[in-house]
C-alpha cells in the first residue's frame, strides 16, 4: 500500500504541473506512456489481501486528471 500512496503522491504532484506546461503530442504521448507503465507495475506488485477493484477505483480518478492534464497541455501549444 505504501507503493500505491507513493505512485498517487508523485503522479499528482506531476499531474498538477503539466498545467504549466505546453507540450508536443509526442511529449504528452511519452508521459502517458510511463504513466500506464508504471500504474501496470504498481498492480503487479500489489499485495494480496488488497483488491484489484480497490486499487483501481483510485487510479482511475488519477488516470481521467491526467488525461485532462494532457489535452490542455496540448491545446496550449502555439501552431
Amino acid at each position: 500500500m505504501q507503493d500505491l500512496r507513493e505512485f498517487l503522491m508523485y503522479w499528482e504532484r506531476e499531474v498538477d504541473m503539466l498545467k504549466e506546461k505546453q507540450l508536443d503530442s509526442e511529449e504528452c504521448s511519452e508521459i502517458a506512456d510511463l504513466f500506464h507503465r508504471d500504474r501496470d507495475l504498481l498492480l503487479c506488485r500489489r499485495p494480496l489481501g488488497v483488491a484489484e477493484d480497490d486499487i483501481a477505483s483510485r487510479l482511475q480518478p488519477l488516470a481521467g486528471k491526467l488525461d485532462a492534464s494532457l489535452a490542455m497541455a496540448l491545446c496550449s501549444m502555439r501552431v
